[in-house]
């Protein structure tokens, strides 16, 4: 993902097949055999994955189950200067169940954020 010229979501979930599931039912993304990412022959997927509308989703394993996903949830307080990858995860991710967004952003300045379901967040440098 490091060599995009464009943004990209991961959302990490504990039933993160259920949910791709769930949203390849409504075509909300796309459901694929089950990936394993820890795998370095894998990450080439992920790039390709990445580089599509919608977020890539994964559970806590690092098993990846579909790509594509237009993030649903309950509306929550955001930030229209962020735009609407960050504001999906942060609305999809709220919640007591433990969920992960990892937002690569356009903007190089901001680089790279990992969010939890709390709204805690984690910023990161982007190494090209």
């Amino acid at each position: 993902m490091n060599e995009q010229n464009h943004g990209a979501l991961l959302i990490i979930a504990p039933n993160a097949q259920e949910e791709v599931e769930r949203f390849s039912g409504f075509r909300r993304g796309m459901l694929v055999e089950a990936i394993d990412l820890k795998k370095k022959k894998n990450l080439v997927l992920l790039d390709g994955m990445a580089s599509i509308d919608g977020a890539v989703m994964l559970d806590f394993a690092g098993i990846c189950y579909g790509f594509g996903i237009i993030l649903d949830g309950s509306a929550k307080k955001g930030d229209v200067g962020r735009g609407a990858r960050y504001n999906s995860a942060i609305s999809y991710i709220a919640g007591k169940e433990e969920k992960y967004a990892v937002i690569v952003s356009e903007d190089k300045e901001r680089g790279l954020e990992i969010i939890d379901n709390h709204g805690n967040k984690q910023q990161r440098e982007c190494k090209q």
